[in-house]
């Protein structure tokens, strides 16, 4: 575990130093006199994406740290979580498109509402589908069904290097999923899935079968 936790604080001080010293090398662009106004706009812009990042990625570690010591505070109600997947999915269409993917959807649009917080909801829906575009080649699929008293909604994408030990750790809170990948990153987002579904009262899963990761909820 000391292992882990020092691998997981290494790549958590990677995630962070990388947009910053991206910003940091903008800005010094940005003090030659002799760029044009144009090349000014786009270093400006850079700059505001990779801020944006690393905004996304400090509020992900105190989130998780709020949810790890029940601190997260949850306003419940009746969600639709149809409309909410579809949403989702049409936000990250120009990402689909970039990447040359179509994804498979199944949606039952009859499926009855639950119980829950929709920001959380959102989270973990925009946390799965980044999640399968990050390491989904071809093929992404996203669906929701209604089965007796449940709603099951999975997500799957192509895994091919992702070891069936592996797969089954993917929601460890030290975890990190990139020991099978080229890259770092700290797998937080993964983390804070799992504590929004379970306090939430509903169970996460994952699946590895024939090179495609399952994740069902």
């Amino acid at each position: 575990m000391d292992s882990e936790i020092k691998e997981s604080i290494s790549n958590i001080s990677h995630d962070l130093r990388t947009p910053l010293t991206s910003v940091m090398g903008y800005l010094q662009l940005m003090e030659d006199p002799n760029i044009s106004q144009l090349e000014r706009n786009e270093y400006m812009n850079i700059i505001k994406d990779r801020t944006k990042s690393l905004q996304m990625l400090i509020t992900s570690f105190y989130d998780l740290s709020r949810l790890e010591g029940r601190e997260y505070k949850f306003n419940f109600e009746l969600i639709n979580v149809s409309n909410l997947i579809c949403d989702s999915i049409a936000s990250f269409y120009n990402d689909f498109t970039n990447k040359g993917i179509e994804p498979y959807i199944d949606i039952d649009e009859n499926a009855p509402s639950i119980i829950g917080d929709e920001n959380a909801v959102k989270r973990i829906l925009f946390n799965l589908i980044q999640n399968a575009l990050k390491y989904g080649e071809s093929f992404i699929s996203i669906s929701l069904k209604h089965r007796d008293d449940y709603i099951i909604t999975t997500f799957a994408n192509e895994a091919k290097n992702l070891s069936e030990e592996d797969s089954k750790c993917l929601f460890q809170r030290f975890f990190t999923a990139d020991r099978t990948r080229s890259g770092k990153s700290t797998g937080i987002g993964l983390a804070i899935t799992k504590e929004l579904v379970e306090q939430m009262g509903h169970e996460v899963s994952s699946e590895l079968k024939d090179g495609r990761l399952s994740i069902i909820i």
